[in-house]
């Protein structure tokens, strides 16, 4: 892994080794596995508890140690708070589009906006000082359908992902759509 990198519930790491020689692999200086190097390395520490580790890779030959890759990673096992919307308000009325929604996040998260089918787009990465902002132009809202001029109700659905993957809670908006 990169050093000083998030990970969920297992790190994962790989890398080029000397054929024929052993491999360590040590999670806080206790080993967690031994390998024979055919040319790469690739494998998975599961479950790993939540928190600072350092990860070690050590390459041996004849029991002698010949070479040591060390990386310190965070475990982030837990869920960001859901974003929250602060414009337009749920319940607004949208008259005019563009529209750029605005709201607040855990500062190491981003902010999806998730459609019906579960994909994602757009997304927002939370600043520095906790706020985000999506930009819905005419396109989005025509590709829904929503430019009639007529009051339709739209429902978005917002969710924060933090740096290790893991997801919010959903923020759930409902506006009516009264542009053209």
């Amino acid at each position: 892994p990169e050093q000083g990198s998030t990970w969920g519930m297992s790190i994962h790491y790989e890398g080029e080794c000397f054929v024929g020689t052993d491999l360590r692999i040590e999670l806080d200086g206790v080993v967690r596995a031994n390998d024979t190097c055919y040319y790469r390395i690739n494998g998975d520490i599961y479950y790993p508890s939540e928190g600072p580790h350092t990860l070690t890779v050590t390459m041996v030959k004849d029991g002698v140690d010949i070479s040591s890759v060390r990386r310190d990673v965070v475990v982030d096992t837990i869920a960001p708070a859901p974003p929250t919307v602060t414009d337009p308000a749920n319940g607004s009325t949208i008259r005019k589009v563009p529209v750029t929604v605005t709201g607040t996040a855990n500062t190491d998260a981003r902010v999806e906006l998730v459609n019906a089918d579960g994909s994602v787009d757009p997304t927002s990465t939370v600043a520095a000082n906790g706020t985000w902002s999506i930009v819905l132009d005419r396109a989005w809202f025509e590709a829904r359908g929503l430019l009639t001029g007529k009051a339709q109700t739209v429902r978005l659905r917002f969710e924060a992902v933090d740096a290790a993957g893991n997801r919010s809670a959903p923020t759930f908006v409902s506006w009516s759509v009264r542009a053209r």
